[in-house]
């Protein structure tokens, strides 16, 4: 009787590859050694390859980060929106009223320590928003509303050091230019919530336009300063200035559409299933799993242009 005849395919076909193995001498240890090395190579080939892909991607936005730092340094990537921090003063002009704000949805988290989270909710382009989504798991990147009016920033002064001392005098902010120091001045654009301790900024300009004595928003200027820093630690006051003369405020205010553009630009929504446009961010499923948030609210305040009638926008 042939035994191979009365067993099953599957069995059988392992029956004929063993009797085969025995007839070559093969050595059924050293082949499952084989291939569990075999094996073992190509998951550390791979881990490799991966780990390889994830440092080239950080070293990549670390170049990134670099290079913008240089070029703030050399006063060439200055930023839009204004950003306050403890002891900032900064006098400014609106360029616009509430009626004429740009309001967007935003998200926004403070990471303690590192950069924060700032974007556009991609909902305002029409795009799926990967932000709205983790939001579904992690409630503070909600999106809330913001305000954006351009204003005049005449200048900004600091009356404190980076530790929240008090400086023997103020001092008027400035940048370095091609290694010359210039004053920080030019077209800028506000951002205003109604949460936080920022809510006095838009309480207060609404204040104001309630008030017809006041007259128009654009014919005052205003300053605005921090104080104290941190969760539940900082305070905004904003004084209502006599106006300097700027008969030129009309001509130099950007379209608001314009004003639109360049906020997108530095505020860049994230749309799901898509690269994020934000240079920090890299590829969108590590970006936000790893929480590496673009700082795109730097210390603030520099004109790149020498002329202080022509915005940078």
């Amino acid at each position: 009787m042939d035994t191979h005849a009365t067993l099953k395919p599957p069995i059988q076909q392992l029956f004929i590859s063993l009797s085969f193995f025995k007839e070559l001498d093969f050595d059924m240890v050293d082949f499952y050694k084989m291939l569990k090395e075999s094996r073992e190579q190509k998951m550390r080939t791979g881990s490799v390859a991966y780990a390889d892909q994830k440092i080239a991607e950080q070293a990549e936005r670390a170049a990134q980060q670099a290079e913008r730092a240089a070029k703030k340094a050399a006063g060439g990537d200055q930023p839009l929106i204004l950003y306050f921090y403890d002891g900032l003063e900064i006098l400014i002009r609106p360029m616009g009223d509430l009626n004429s704000a740009i309001l967007a949805m935003k998200h926004h988290k403070y990471i303690e320590g590192g950069a924060s989270i700032d974007a556009i909710c991609a909902a305002e382009i029409g795009k799926p928003c990967a932000l709205c989504q983790r939001a579904k798991e992690d409630k503070a990147l909600a999106a809330r509303e913001s305000w954006f009016i351009p204003v005049y920033m005449y200048q900004a002064t600091k009356t404190k050091d980076k530790d929240s001392y008090a400086l023997p005098s103020p001092e008027i902010v400035t940048y370095t230019e091609n290694d010359v120091r210039k004053q920080a001045k030019g077209v800028r654009v506000l951002e205003m919530k109604d949460f936080g301790a920022e809510a006095i900024i838009l309480k207060t300009f609404r204040k104001f336009m309630a008030d017809p004595a006041n007259g128009r928003m654009m014919d005052r200027d205003f300053l605005i300063i921090q104080d104290g820093k941190g969760k539940g630690n900082k305070a905004y006051i904003v004084d209502k200035k006599d106006p300097k003369p700027r008969p030129d405020i009309a001509k130099i205010t950007p379209p608001q559409q314009r004003v639109w553009e360049r906020i997108l630009e530095k505020l860049p929504p994230i749309v799901a299933g898509a690269a994020s446009s934000s240079p920090l961010v890299g590829d969108l499923g590590d970006a936000l799993d790893a929480l590496p948030y673009s700082d795109l609210g730097d210390h603030p305040v520099a004109d790149t242009s020498e002329a202080v009638d022509e915005p940078d926008f």
